[in-house]
């Protein structure tokens, strides 16, 4: 029963300080003075008026809240789809750094004269053609992943 009685007197105070006027003045030190009291006489005043009030209606609340909402989930989407980019590609670069050591190392062994013995994948002897084209290989793999 309390809050009954309660609510229409806070309505009113609300829409009462709500309508109240505020002031602006120049006081005597040349500060701009904002206050919700009048000004003695003697300063040039400025009644500046409040804002309006925000919806009234609780579907316009809703719905605005209903937008925001839908805003939120879209920037959360955009930014999910940008982390997982950014990680793709930092993998990418880890992936071509890594292929670029490998194609390195491959250049400087086929590279090395003397006693390494190149062997294909079955175990066979490389010959020099062989070995021509994996130099061009290695130094393919370098050009493609070497920056």
């Amino acid at each position: 029963m309390r809050y009954i009685i309660l609510l229409p007197m806070v309505i009113l105070l609300s829409q009462s300080l709500a309508a109240s006027k505020m002031y602006s003045y120049i006081d005597e030190n040349g500060q701009k003075v904002y206050t919700q009291f009048q000004p003695r006489p003697g300063y040039v005043t400025e009644i500046i008026k409040p804002p309006p009030p925000p919806p009234s209606t609780a579907q316009e609340s809703q719905d605005k809240l209903a937008t925001e909402i839908a805003s939120d989930k879209e920037q959360k989407s955009k930014q999910l789809e940008a982390d997982k980019k950014a990680r793709i590609e930092a993998e990418n670069r880890r992936i071509m750094q890594k292929n670029c050591e490998t194609a390195r190392k491959n250049l400087k062994a086929l590279n090395t004269k003397g006693r390494v013995k190149l062997v294909d994948q079955d175990g066979n002897p490389i010959d020099d053609a062989g070995r021509q084209a994996k130099l061009k290989q290695a130094r393919e793999a370098i050009k493609n992943n070497c920056n």
